[in-house]
């Protein structure tokens, strides 16, 4: 749409002169924009062509006022806070003569451009071009003394290798769109901090302010709004011509939003959405609080006041003032359409207040504050949950500007009046998350059939095994950090740990002189995310103590590692234990898989002569046998009645027990582990059932050949014990009889 406004020359002092005057000099206004508010239902063209004269339409000059016709303001609705907002007027010069003019406004002018400001040399003058900016005197001084300290030898950002210096911003414009419109933005809130010095919350800039209008020529002027306070601003636009009476225009803007607002560039905020986004992290359930500080600026210059309200969204578990998301908490109305709007109704949404959380997850200290102009305040919020689980919450901020107090207090009292509320002021919103999660420790080992996780220990009775010290790693995968303690209960030993976690455990560092001097191993910790603990755990077990380790092959414990989490929570891991000890099979057949023998028999053999026999004994278990054959006493029975003895008892009595008649070719020695079978060797009384070779000659089992020569031809019987170092031990009998028949001697 175009705005025209076409205004009559200033009287002259003489009547005479008054009709060449009004032929020779005539100025007209345009308001170029697209979109003008106006209160007349004009037809598009109508309003296109709509020209501003003086009451008098033949160009008669008076002493009046230049009038509108129905469009009688500069209108600027709607405007965001902190946002600029701008309108272009087209000056034309329709006459033959060249004149002057000057712009300005009455009130909201920046005090750089008023002619009371103390260095009128800064002043904007109608050769610079729309938009451009000449900065104060101390700000040029400033910057000239910054180039001229860093001077020859000194780095400046172009030497340091700053990509976006301001040099080159300022000489090398971005290509792209995109870019165009970030140089854009950043050019306009760099005047904004400029002209809003003025500290009256909004300023009004004509560019360029002042001119030569040249004959039959035009000039555009570009109207600008910054601001940084909300409410209805009124002002009169005031543009000079020469030897005319100076054109005035009302101006109204109204500015809404909130002059809070959440202090860009803070950790965990996110600034892409419609409101800020505050993501809090994660902490362990029914543990914390987590707390997190945010801070809120204050872009205006006057003082506000600052309640909170807190309203819980959506958690795992109900709370009190958690908002029912079933219930409709807004309210649709038709009202009229704002002033200067082309609509004929508005949809207004008039929201309900949902309940305000009393018991919630969430607590914000504190819940109202003072926030000078210009200034900005912290406030913090502590999360703790007792289940598990994503809670979201919303923070509502209401602001009052703050009237008549010099000295404000840290925090507004509840029922005083010192905050002024004000319609077009606008709420602060952050939205809240934080999550609440269960501790758990990852482990990288094997897995029971129930789901738990274990770990194996292995200790030999004589040698030391590797697997008698396991070392594993406990990783923290969560998004939290875990704090815990651990314990051990079992035959287990924690040797040593390490973490890479930077954060301490708060006990980690009162350790007591004792347990320095024993050099225990650290057992608390506070692991970040995606850091661990690496522990090294022996299995502790006495191998002479055979009350609580029995004399057997496997001899099982088992145990816990329990991880004490700071909220009371306890995570274990199954531990396993196994003591071998060495075990020495005995066989006197010859063959595999043949039960041993009770008693040895040599049969009846002369006392001149010898007879031989051969057992053999192996190792089947993965460490080294120590062993050793001795002679132990045959036991002596108690007889009751001869008439109740067995035949093997009668023997018994009749025995002689005499070590000297058994010799022995070996009686002690060191048999490796894992001996191989005795069918694969050529030692017994069948042929091998395989082939071997010599690299397998220390793993055989070991034969043993005794000779029996008796003394008297009598029963001889007599026991012997083959002992295991740490291991079960053997007994065997040897039996055989003596004869002076060489006709009778039998094997």
């Amino acid at each position: 749409f175009f705005l025209m406004i076409r205004l009559p020359p200033r009287s002259t002092q003489s009547r005479s002169s008054a009709a060449s005057d009004v032929y020779k000099r005539q100025i007209e206004f345009e308001l170029m924009e697209e979109e003008v508010h106006r209160t007349s239902p004009h037809s598009q063209r109508e309003q296109t062509q709509m020209v501003l004269k003086s009451s008098n339409s033949q160009g008669i000059v008076d002493d009046a006022q230049p009038v509108t016709n129905s469009l009688d303001r500069l209108e600027f609705f709607g405007v965001q806070i902190n946002k600029w907002s701008t309108k272009h007027i087209l000056i034309r010069n329709t006459s033959g003569i060249e004149t002057k003019y000057r712009c300005f406004f009455e009130k909201y002018e920046p005090i750089i451009h008023r002619e009371d400001a103390p260095d009128k040399t800064a002043r904007s003058v109608g050769s610079m071009g729309v938009g451009s900016i000449k900065f104060s005197v101390d700000t040029v001084f400033r910057d000239r003394e910054e180039k001229k300290a860093s001077g020859p030898g000194r780095t400046t950002n172009l030497d340091s290798g700053v990509l976006l210096s301001k040099d080159i911003e300022e000489t090398m414009n971005f290509s792209t769109v995109s870019g165009a419109s970030l140089s854009q933005s950043r050019r306009m809130d760099k005047e904004a901090r400029f002209y809003l010095r003025n500290n009256l919350g909004l300023a009004l800039v004509a560019e360029p302010k002042a001119g030569i209008l040249a004959a039959h020529s035009e000039v555009m002027v570009k109207i600008t709004v910054f601001n940084d306070m909300c409410g209805t601003f009124e002002d009169m636009f005031v543009c000079e011509v020469n030897e005319l009476k100076p054109f005035k225009f009302p101006t109204i803007v109204t500015v809404t939003g909130s002059p809070i607002t959440v202090t860009a560039n803070q950790v965990g905020v996110s600034y892409t959405g419609l409101n800020p986004f505050f993501t809090m992290g994660a902490i362990m359930a029914n543990y914390g609080p987590l707390t997190r500080s945010i801070r809120l600026q204050n872009t205006g210059p006057k003082d506000v006041r600052l309640e909170w309200k807190l309203y819980n969204l959506s958690s795992p578990s109900s709370a009190e003032g958690q908002v029912d998301n079933q219930r409709d908490y807004f309210e649709l109305k038709i009202v009229e359409p704002e002033l200067g709007s082309s609509l004929i109704g508005k949809l207004e949404w008039n929201s309900i207040e949902p309940p305000v959380a009393r018991d919630g997850p969430f607590v914000v200290e504190p819940m109202g504050r003072f926030i000078r102009g210009r200034k900005e305040e912290p406030f913090t919020i502590k999360f703790k949950a007792k289940q598990p689980g994503v809670y979201d919450a919303v923070l509502v901020g209401k602001p009052a500007l703050v009237k008549g107090l010099v000295h404000l207090p840290e925090e507004p009292v509840e029922g005083d009046e010192v905050g002024l509320d004000d319609k077009n002021i606008g709420s602060v919103i952050l939205y809240l998350r934080a999550t609440s999660v269960t501790p758990m420790l990852f482990l990288d080992k094997a897995t029971k059939l129930t789901g738990k996780k274990r770990i194996r220990f292995q200790k030999w009775a004589l040698v030391t095994n590797p697997k008698e010290r396991r070392s594993f790693l406990l990783k923290n995968n969560t998004t939290t950090n875990l704090v815990f303690e651990l314990q051990v209960n079992g035959p287990f030993k924690i040797l040593s740990t390490f973490t890479n976690s930077p954060e301490k455990h708060l006990l980690s560092s009162l350790k007591t002189s004792a347990a320095k001097m024993k050099k225990e191993a650290e057992r608390y910790f506070n692991l970040i995310p995606s850091s661990y603990v690496q522990i090294e755990m022996t299995f502790v077990a006495d191998v002479r103590d055979h009350n609580d380790w029995p004399i057997s092959f496997r001899n099982y414990k088992t145990g816990e590692l329990s991880a004490l989490f700071a909220n009371g929570e306890t995570q274990v891991i199954d531990l396993e234990g196994v003591l071998i000890r060495p075990v020495i099979y005995l066989n006197t057949t010859g063959f595999e898989g043949g039960k041993p023998d009770d008693v040895i028999d040599f049969g009846l053999v002369h006392i001149n002569n010898v007879s031989t026999k051969s057992i053999f004994i192996s190792n089947p278990t993965p460490l080294p046998a120590q062993w050793k054959l001795s002679y132990v006493k045959y036991p002596a029975k108690k007889i009751v009645s001869e008439l109740t003895l067995t035949r093997l008892e009668k023997e018994d009595l009749e025995k002689t027990d005499d070590a000297t008649v058994w010799a022995f070719n070996i009686s002690d020695g060191m048999l490796n582990a894992n001996s191989i079978p005795l069918s694969t060797i050529p030692i017994g009384p069948a042929l091998p059932t395989e082939i071997t070779n010599g690299d397998n000659l220390g793993y055989h089992p070991q034969e043993i050949k005794i000779a029996f020569q008796p003394k008297r031809n009598i029963i001889y019987k007599s026991k012997y014990r083959i002992t295991v170092q740490e291991g079960p031990s053997i007994d065997i009998i040897l039996r055989g009889r003596g004869t002076y028949d060489e006709n009778k001697e039998k094997f």
